[in-house]
């Protein structure tokens, strides 16, 4: 039995699945490097594979090493859902709903590009300084800013 032809499809379906990988992460590094100013980070960093995950979680108060958890089986599924929290966290501070965190968790970069074109002209002040994380949940002000005695 002959299996080259079939050998050959195998490699045209590996090559092809692979550059559409690479354009896929090509860009979601671009539309990071293209949010990350509007979000008070230097864009430099959009550009870093993981780099910029971690990030964007230490942007929006979380833990930033979780992000290397994407190179660990099974505990890259944790890296996903903090980086959906993350960007949940995000798209509350831009004003959009759910949807796009939705989007977010599906296609991560059009969710960036989305996010960087929504956000033109403006840029979300970072809760707790630039990269740092917010004393407190992300998005609700401390009680004293409330008139809560503390």
């Amino acid at each position: 039995m002959d299996f080259s032809g079939l050998i050959a499809v195998i490699v045209v379906f590996a090559a092809i699945g692979g550059l559409v990988g690479i354009g896929f992460l090509l860009w979601y590094l671009w539309a990071m490097a293209r949010l990350f100013p509007r979000i008070g980070l230097p864009a430099a960093h959009g550009w870093i594979p993981l780099w910029n995950d971690w990030r964007l979680m230490e942007r929006t108060g979380l833990p930033g090493w979780i992000a290397i958890l994407y190179v660990v089986p099974v505990g890259n599924v944790v890296a996903v859902v903090f980086r959906t929290i993350a960007q949940h966290r995000i798209g509350r501070e831009a004003g959009v709903g759910a949807g796009y965190t939705v989007l977010g968790l599906l296609i991560a970069p059009l969710w960036a590009t989305l996010m960087g074109s929504r956000l033109e002209g403006r840029v979300l002040a970072a809760p707790g300084g630039v990269g740092g994380a917010s004393h407190g949940a992300a998005g609700y002000a401390p009680s004293q800013a409330q008139g809560f005695p503390s």
